[in-house]
């Protein structure tokens, strides 16, 4: 009994120690660079916004779609799966991420095999989106 105990707490202290390492990405993040595509030729207004594990994504030309994200810090490049609620079906993206002082930039594929690049440069198969920090 107390090794299983032992191993609970330790297993407990793990996660727990993995959360606090996590990079802050609570906050709301607009959108200004998509695959190269500059600032002035994208699309406005669109916001991702993460609070504690959830997100919620809004945009002009749909409507708001709602998830949740997991964060694994434990490699380099950081990783993030992102599962998407759309029309009562889950859209799965896993991608790699940084932070840069106020932007947030993600690399990834969506709806595939659970596939996660090893660096930041262009890809087939593959986006990158740019983000800045909106508060």
């Amino acid at each position: 009994m107390k090794k299983v105990s032992l191993f609970f707490s330790i297993f407990y202290l793990v996660i727990i120690a993995g959360c606090q390492n996590d990079p802050p990405l609570n906050g709301r993040w607009e959108l200004y660079e998509s695959n190269g595509i500059p600032p002035s030729q994208i699309e406005k207004n669109v916001i991702w916004e993460f609070e504690d594990g959830l997100i919620r994504l809004t945009t002009p030309f749909q409507e708001n779609l709602e998830g949740k994200y997991y964060i694994d810090s434990s490699e380099k490049p950081l990783k993030i799966k992102l599962e998407i609620n759309k029309d009562e079906e889950f859209s799965i993206i896993y991608a790699i991420f940084e932070l840069k002082d106020d932007t947030l930039i993600i690399k990834g594929k969506q709806d595939g095999e659970e596939i996660y690049s090893k660096n930041f440069n262009e890809e087939d198969g593959f986006d990158i989106v740019k983000f800045k920090k909106i508060n």
